[in-house]
């Protein structure tokens, strides 16, 4: 049983279908005789919802959730070289990039006061440490991500992040084919130039050499006269 498939699925649903959800996996386990799998889905907790509007966030804006982690990457490089230029222009991205994200969030579910602030603390947290910023990107948030609280952040594990998990869309074999016999014919034109090119330089050096023969011939017959 695929349990990392498993998992990135089950974080994908609102909280209301999880436990259920879960369940519903670990039955399967153990009826395959998977004792191993059943034991790690059992061992998944359920989201808060501000936890769970990340991970939405991590599936479906990957796009504005790169934009985040790679502001985070530019704030900790000015940080370490005190720029105080460049951490001025990066402190006011990083409230628009945090303050965007929230509202991408408020139109997927409606935000109390407490879920915002849960919600902006983990974005920000995801901003200032690397390791907050790998756990956010695979999309498996069970609480808010807190620096002061490491124990309670999900195991990042080799599987790629659910929002790179994507496969990409199979070439159009039709077109591919098109492209590639154009391309054959492109290099055998250019092949043909390159001969031609060629044998054109050496019927002017052949002339070039002729010139210079006939001019000399020239200059012999003047200083005869």
């Amino acid at each position: 049983m695929d349990t990392e498939a498993i998992i990135t699925e089950l974080y994908g649903l609102e909280p209301r279908e999880f436990t259920a959800a879960r369940n519903g996996r670990v039955a399967e386990a153990k009826q395959e005789g998977d004792a191993e799998a059943a034991e790690v889905i059992s061992a998944q907790r359920k989201p808060s919802t501000a936890a769970w509007l990340v991970n939405r966030l991590v599936r479906e804006h990957s796009e504005e959730v790169d934009g985040l982690l790679e502001l985070g990457v530019d704030l900790r490089a000015a940080h370490t070289t005190l720029d105080g230029a460049k951490l001025r222009e990066l402190g006011q991205r990083r409230h628009r990039t945090v303050r965007e994200l929230i509202k991408l969030a408020a139109g997927m579910h409606s935000l109390s006061a407490s879920v915002e602030r849960e919600l902006e603390e983990s974005l920000t947290t995801a901003l200032s440490d690397p390791d907050a910023a790998a756990v956010l990107e695979a999309g498996r948030l069970t609480t808010t991500l807190r620096l002061d609280d490491r124990a309670s952040w999900p195991e990042v594990t080799a599987a790629l992040p659910v929002k790179r998990a994507k496969q990409k869309p199979r070439p159009d074999k039709k077109k591919l084919a098109e492209a590639e016999g154009a391309f054959r014919a492109a290099e055998a034109e250019c092949a043909d130039a390159r001969r031609e090119v060629d044998a054109a330089r050496e019927r002017l050096a052949a002339a070039e050499e002729r010139l210079d023969e006939a001019r000399a011939k020239v200059e012999r017959l003047k200083r005869a006269e």
